[in-house]
């Protein structure tokens, strides 16, 4: 069957459109939130606004990382129990969206006098909120397997990327508003007020979330393995699919960049003589590269599959680090350093939402259906290693220097786009059956 005859051939469920507003509602909010308590704008200035260390800012960036990732295995085991996965959704995201609520409430009480115990309660939420996320990205993604066909996801994930990142441009003009010297309020009421909408977002996300219609009898039946029989299972699982194997290693690799992400904010205040004010401008040059990678996957993933667009991320990981070593090789060379930032974060935009979905879209063509939490679940539990890059971009910062972290984070996309070479396509029509690789074994 050619192509163009599988496009045709494509069925569209009946509650396509309403799903499809539905989860696109959900990623565009939640994309929103995310602006608004980014690790790698507002996070880092807040933690500098309270006296923590670079170490401390690599240390919640890394954390919030582990949090997402590490529980996934779990609950990859434990999905796989049940015919539906809307309800285990909605329970872990009612649960965390409304926790920045409580941390604005906090930032209000102890900012000006109990500084170092905010920061502790700032660790505490971000974990806690991206632990009850684990528990709903990975049904999440199970969901709009079933919901969205294969050839519609990218079109689905673009364009609510793209509603989120103009959301964001938004956000961040109010946070510079919010911020800057003109601003009516003052800290710490500025950040308890980007806090409290940040969750006023995610509970427009959980919204949408809660209109979704989840398909009936779509989940494969099988005997769900124990989780300890699951990590059991591992070691012959990627000793028998080398390719699932190779795709980690990358995602990991490529996950490496983000030690340097904490730290374009704090390098633009205290090297670049940026103020403080202007984070809420980089914020905004950040979400328009959402825009724009939104915008890139509508086209990327359906109309060239998965593995290229994770080679053309790789690609381009290495330019925020790149440019960002230039400017501290060369000060004032290139000329205006704000416009320099404001590039660097716009691709840092593109590359942070295309860390993940790529990588999980070549699994959820490659892999078996009924082995795909299991998938899933594996990636993202191993690249838990990635929390240690922050803290590791951190440390390097105070004891060597920023270009140091520059040079390193630029090597890891270097490497990883070397890794995906060698990564075999999910749209090869010699290699694929029906969208799966044939080389995957379901009995692994």
């Amino acid at each position: 069957m050619s192509k163009i005859q599988r496009i045709r051939a494509e069925h569209l469920p009946i509650s396509y459109a309403r799903n499809y507003i539905a989860l696109g509602a959900d990623s565009a909010f939640f994309s929103v939130g995310a602006s608004l308590i980014s690790t790698t704008t507002v996070i880092p200035a807040f933690v500098d606004a309270l006296g923590g260390s670079a170490s401390l800012v690599g240390l919640i960036s890394g954390l919030a990382s582990g949090a997402w990732l590490l529980p996934q295995l779990l609950v990859a085991s434990h999905i796989a129990r049940f015919d539906r996965r809307k309800p285990a959704i909605l329970r872990a995201a009612w649960l965390g969206r409304p926790l920045f609520f409580i941390f604005a409430i906090l930032v209000m009480l102890l900012a000006e006098n109990h500084a170092n115990l905010l920061l502790g309660c700032l660790v505490a939420i971000i974990c806690m909120f991206y632990v009850c996320d684990s528990f709903v990205s990975l049904p999440w993604m199970d969901l709009v397997s079933v919901a969205i066909p294969a050839r519609r996801r990218g079109r689905l994930l673009g364009t609510s990327q793209a509603l989120g990142g103009l959301g964001g441009i938004a956000i961040g003009a109010l946070v510079n508003w919010l911020l800057g010297a003109n601003s009516r309020w003052g800290f710490p009421t500025n950040y308890a007020i980007i806090f409290g909408l940040a969750s006023v977002a995610f509970i427009f996300a959980a919204t949408g979330l809660s209109a979704v219609k989840e398909p009936t009898g779509c989940y494969p039946k099988k005997q769900p393995l124990g989780f300890a029989q699951t990590l059991r299972n591992i070691p012959a699982l990627l000793r028998d699919d080398r390719a699932f194997l190779r795709l980690i290693i990358a995602k990991i690799t490529a996950g490496f960049v983000t030690m340097a992400s904490s730290f374009y904010v704090l390098h633009a205040v205290q090297v670049g003589k940026m103020s403080v004010a202007s984070t809420g401008l980089l914020i905004s040059a950040q979400v328009a590269g959402t825009v724009a990678s939104g915008l890139l996957m509508s086209f990327v993933q359906d109309a060239k599959g998965p593995l290229y667009h994770i080679r053309l991320t790789c690609v381009l990981a290495a330019l925020p680090s790149a440019g960002a070593l230039v400017l501290s090789l060369f000060p004032g060379v290139l000329g205006e350093s704000m416009a320099i930032y404001m590039a660097i974060f716009f691709v840092l935009g593109i590359v942070l939402n295309s860390l993940g979905w790529p990588f999980y879209n070549w699994i959820l063509e490659y892999a078996p259906a009924e082995r795909r939490p299991v998938y899933i679940g594996t990636i993202n539990t191993l690249s838990a290693l990635t929390m240690l890059a922050p803290l590791a971009g951190g440390l390097l910062v105070e004891n060597i220097s920023y270009t140091f972290v520059f040079v390193a984070a630029t090597a890891a996309a270097a490497i990883a786009l070397v890794l995906s070479l060698g990564l075999p396509s999910t749209r090869d029509p010699k290699a694929t059956e029906n969208g799966v690789d044939t080389r995957v074994k379901a009995s692994v």
